[in-house]
């Protein structure tokens, strides 16, 4: 009834499910007109452009104020860049509201439930030293430093002559779709046994989907270390995928919350 416009209405389901303060901080601002406001200033802005190229053209033999084409191509490109300067804090905007999906893949058994776990602080997955014990992607939210997060832990990936089973060739899919709606792909890698092809593969995967990666290499514990090995492993993760030099590594033991 004209009482609010269309972004205030929307904003009331996000006042409502809100699940930490600062997302119900924005989602409240957004409510009270902040967004209408700056839309209104826009479409002002827009409109004033607009009436000044009419003006120009419709009454070229007239007296009237003479705007530059210089000026009004410059007012364009402000109202351009502010747009996109909005445009821009949609997909934070999304992450505040939704949490910031992060999914956990690698092939079996190296330790992607376990870590689900610790990052936790409970036994939220069932770990066992059985390959293939997650089937179906597993969600869970949480919430750290005001921020939600949503991790998603996935059935290991295998190579495809190994996949039998008509679940796990399910699995898998899921895997994959989890990956397609992820914000944030951790890649695990087994510590002990190495970076091996299918970890390449595994990690082609979230690079080609055009996610945010990180590389978690699990069991360090395990590991006998003197001050190069760190530094090696680095070194060899980085040639082993020189395609994602963007990605940090690290290094971490899940079932002891090392690092």
């Amino acid at each position: 009834n004209g009482r609010i416009d269309l972004s205030q209405a929307e904003a009331i389901i996000d006042v409502i499910k809100a699940k930490t303060d600062k997302a119900h901080e924005v989602a409240q601002s957004q409510l009270e007109g902040s967004l209408s406001k700056k839309i209104r200033e826009l479409r002002f802005k827009v409109t004033e452009v607009l009436a000044h190229l009419e003006v120009s053209i419709d009454f070229a033999e007239e007296d009237v104020e003479e705007i530059t084409y210089k000026t009004l191509r410059g007012n364009a490109e402000d109202i351009k860049r502010e747009i996109k300067k909005l445009y821009d804090t949609s997909e934070s905007g999304k992450i505040l509201r939704d949490g910031l999906k992060t999914v956990i893949i690698g092939k079996p058994n190296v330790g992607k439930s376990s870590l689900l776990n610790s990052i936790l602080g409970e036994n939220r997955a069932i770990v066992t030293d059985i390959a293939g014990t997650t089937r179906d992607a597993v969600d869970t939210y949480f919430e750290k430093d005001g921020q939600q997060f949503l991790l998603i832990d996935t059935a290991g990936l295998r190579r495809k002559s190994k996949i039998y089973e008509t679940v796990e060739k399910y699995s898998v899919i899921r895997s994959m779709s989890a990956v397609d709606r992820a914000d944030v792909v951790l890649i695990v890698i087994d510590a002990q046994e190495g970076i091996t092809e299918q970890d390449t593969k595994v990690a082609g995967i979230a690079h080609d989907e055009g996610k945010a990666c990180i590389f978690v290499v699990n069991k360090w514990d395990l590991i006998e270390k003197d001050n190069k090995t760190l530094g090696n492993y680095t070194k060899e993760i980085k040639e082993k995928f020189p395609f994602m030099m963007y990605a940090p590594v690290l290094f971490v033991s899940a079932k002891t919350n090392q690092r």
